[in-house]
């Protein structure tokens, strides 16, 4: 779905923390694009391919790794957080048993304690709040005045921005505006709506003596961490 995530915040409960919206409308998107036809072209079963279930390494739920958060979180160590550690810890991911796992406690919590930290600081911080509240809010009053439907967000982000930015209200015009900059300015809170930013982190699982155990068992550090920054996300933002 178009702008992903934002969509959460348009259609579901991203407002609160919960982003799942495009999770559970992902078979009617795929079914509704050019996939099935290719796949079924080359011989591959749509159905097993949707199921998540068949593909552990790819997409496991928090607070385990997966190829997805791994790759994610590495890419924002390298360009936006600490790319110092990203060779330790891609030394130290291992394929065990069908789970991406640490073999050494340091690298899983050198990845666990700078993964917060892009959760507090970039993904939950005040830039990325106030960004999905401000386009979601476009959004909703373009779809209140009927110049985009949901439908529209089953195509990609340019078609769909080529129909706002065309749309001559004011208010929208004047977010658009505030969105381009590189940098917001903090913002009044005009409404005192507090919203919550879904709170993203990892307790990888870390082989110790030939058995799997969590670095928040092994750690009261990490654990200690991680508690003060689920604290922080919890007191989500005013807008």
């Amino acid at each position: 779905m178009a702008f992903s995530h934002v969509a959460d915040w348009l259609f579901g409960k991203g407002r609160e923390g919960i982003e799942d919206y495009h999770d559970s409308i992902h078979e009617r998107f795929i079914r509704n694009t050019n996939i099935p036809k290719i796949l079924k072209k080359h011989g591959f079963a749509l159905k097993r391919l949707l199921d998540e279930n068949n593909f552990p390494l790819l997409e496991k739920s928090a607070p385990d790794l997966c190829a997805d958060r791994v790759e994610y979180a590495l890419r924002e160590f390298k360009h936006w957080l600490n790319s110092s550690i990203i060779k330790g810890c891609v030394k130290s991911l291992v394929n065990y048993n069908g789970e991406i796992v640490f073999s050494d406690q340091k690298p899983a919590f050198d990845f666990a304690i700078n993964y917060l930290e892009l959760q507090t600081q970039h993904w939950g911080g005040y830039e990325a709040m106030m960004r999905y509240h401000l386009l979601s809010n476009a959004f909703k009053i373009a779809i209140d005045k009927e110049f985009l439907s949901e439908n529209d967000f089953y195509r990609d982000e340019k078609f769909v921005m080529d129909k706002v930015e065309k749309i001559g209200d004011k208010e929208i015009q004047e977010t658009l505006r505030i969105l381009k900059n590189k940098k917001l300015r903090k913002i009044k809170n005009n409404f005192g709506q507090r919203v919550i930013k879904k709170f993203r982190y990892v307790d990888p699982k870390i082989i110790i003596g030939g058995e799997l155990t969590r670095l928040s068992i092994l750690s009261p550090k990490f654990l200690k961490i991680l508690d003060k920054h689920r604290k922080i996300n919890k007191k989500g933002l005013l807008v």
